[in-house]
C-alpha cells in the first residue's frame, strides 16, 4: 500500500485470524491509516480491502434483496444477518465495514454447469490427445453433485471428486 496506493487487499476467511490482527485493522477501517513500526503513516485512504467470511446458510440470502429502497421486513432481515456476523467478528469490526454482500450456496444447478465444464475441458483434452470421448452418466453426475451439496465446500468439493472419480480413473485407464 506504501508504493501502491489503489491496491486491493483480501483478507480471505478473516474469521479465522487472530482477534489481535482483527484488532490491528481496526485504525485502517476507522481512519483509513496506519502507522508503522517506524512512525512513519500509511494512508488506505484509495485502498480497497476486501474480507470474506463463511457462515451458515441463511446468511445473505436476505441481502441480496437490499438494492435501493427497502421495506421494514428486508432492513430486519439484513440487521439479523449483521447480528448473526457480530457472532463471528468483533461487533467494533463489523461496525466499520462499509458493505457486507452475502452470496447464496451452490444449487443443484450451477454445480451441474460447473460439471460440465470440467467435463469439456477433459473431453477437449482426451480427443486432441488420444482421439477417444468419455461417456458419463446422468446418474453418476448426480451422484457427484449431491455429494458436493452436502459438503460445506460445495464447488471445491466438485472439483476434488471430478478429479479423483472421473479424471483420475480415465488417465489410469490410458496408462
Amino acid at each position: 500500500v506504501k508504493r501502491i496506493p489503489n491496491a486491493v487487499l483480501l483478507f480471505d476467511s478473516i474469521h479465522k485470524c487472530h482477534p489481535d490482527i482483527i484488532r490491528s485493522l481496526l485504525p485502517i477501517l476507522e481512519f483509513g491509516e496506519i502507522t508503522d513500526n517506524s512512525g512513519k503513516k500509511i494512508s488506505f485512504r484509495h485502498a480497497t480491502i476486501l474480507f470474506t467470511v463463511t457462515t451458515d446458510s441463511n446468511f445473505g440470502s436476505s441481502s441480496q434483496k437490499l438494492i435501493g429502497f427497502s421495506s421494514n421486513k428486508e432492513n430486519q432481515e439484513k440487521n439479523e444477518d449483521i447480528t448473526q456476523l457480530k457472532k463471528i467478528i468483533e461487533s467494533e469490526f463489523v461496525e466499520r465495514v462499509e458493505t457486507i454482500l452475502g452470496f447464496a450456496l451452490h444449487t443443484h444447478e450451477s454445480l451441474k454447469e460447473i460439471f460440465y465444464h470440467l467435463q469439456k475441458k477433459i473431453l477437449t483434452s482426451l480427443q486432441k490427445r488420444f482421439s477417444i470421448g468419455l461417456n458419463i452418466p446422468d446418474q453418476t453426475i448426480d451422484i457427484l453433485i449431491q455429494t458436493a451439496i452436502s459438503s460445506v465446500e460445495g464447488a471445491r468439493k466438485l472439483l476434488r471428486l471430478f478429479k479423483s472419480e472421473i479424471e483420475d480413473p480415465a488417465m489410469e485407464w490410458l496408462v
